[in-house]
């Protein structure tokens, strides 16, 4: 298995386009930042600020403008949240908003800026979504007494002075469930990254060139061509996961501490019939008896 980390936005990227994913993760280019991207940095930023300290954001400034209607969606600034929280669970690792576990319940934040509401998540989408399932995956495994918690995504709109929030509570049995689904669809992405030394010949979505305001990488993308090797790459990732999934061969004749020990299966004992001789036989003189 790969040492590297998985993330849930690297396999939101994977699940759209292979090739993307590629790019970033194989050949190790970044996307250059936007101004949406930046923005939200920004806003980002003035939340961390108002969590942690209680610093109120600066309203003259489009990013403290767009984050002060969200506040009333936030817990009260304390030294007790975890704010930009590093959590990392059976090879994923993330930095949550914001997570508090003063109360009850376990709650988990995660900031989002949006131009349209459109394009923000459904509860019943919250509750599917990679990230969410990654999050509260790990705040269960440090919250063991925890039986439910609650997901909720703060938007903030980029275009007028607005925010909403989205909310779930999800339980720990169906996180379980959704987290191993997740983990065993990763199980392609570690072993492609093992094998690939670039993005050529991986599968892209030509559906997805547009999206987000269109594929960074595009140009590259084109000159790669189609998936020429999509074979190889396939049949390697076949070979990979039959090795991962053999067992360990253990030398005859000597068995590991607390094995059980080798059977081997007798062979048929076949009497043999003693062979005839010609001629008289031998006479043998026997001992003459014991006196009594």
């Amino acid at each position: 298995m790969s040492d590297h980390l998985l993330s849930a936005s690297q396999i939101k990227t994977f699940e759209s386009c292979n090739r993307k994913w590629g790019f970033t993760y194989v050949e190790g280019l970044r996307q250059p930042p936007t101004a949406s991207t930046q923005l939200g940095t920004e806003v980002h930023t003035c939340a961390e600020a108002w969590l942690s300290s209680g610093t109120f954001p600066d309203l003259k400034s489009k990013p403290g403008a767009i984050f002060a209607p969200g506040i009333e969606y936030l817990p009260k600034p304390s030294k007790d949240l975890e704010v930009e929280s590093y959590n990392e669970i059976k090879g994923y690792r993330g930095y949550i908003d914001c997570v508090d576990l003063t109360g009850e319940i376990p709650l988990v934040i995660d900031h989002k800026t949006t131009k349209n509401p459109y394009y923000a998540l459904t509860p019943e989408k919250l509750r599917r979504d990679v990230q969410a399932i990654v999050y509260a995956a790990s705040i269960f495994a440090r919250v063991p007494n925890a039986s439910v918690l609650l997901l909720r995504w703060v938007y903030y709109r980029t275009t007028t002075p607005e925010a909403f929030k989205v909310e779930v509570k999800v339980s720990r049995s169906e996180i379980d469930t959704a987290f191993n689904d997740i983990l065993e669809r990763s199980r392609s992405v570690s072993i492609l990254r093992e094998i690939s030394t670039d993005a050529r010949g991986i599968p892209r979505n030509l559906n997805h060139c547009n999206a987000f305001g269109g594929c960074p990488f595009k140009d590259r993308c084109d000159n790669y061509g189609e998936e020429k090797k999509m074979s190889d790459i396939f049949e390697k990732l076949k070979k990979a996961s039959q090795k991962q999934q053999q067992p360990e061969v253990v030398a005859k004749g000597i068995n590991p501490p607390d094995a059980e020990p080798e059977t081997v299966a007798a062979k048929p004992v076949v009497e043999e019939k003693p062979k005839r001789k010609r001629g008289r036989p031998k006479k043998i003189n026997e001992p003459p008896p014991q006196p009594a």
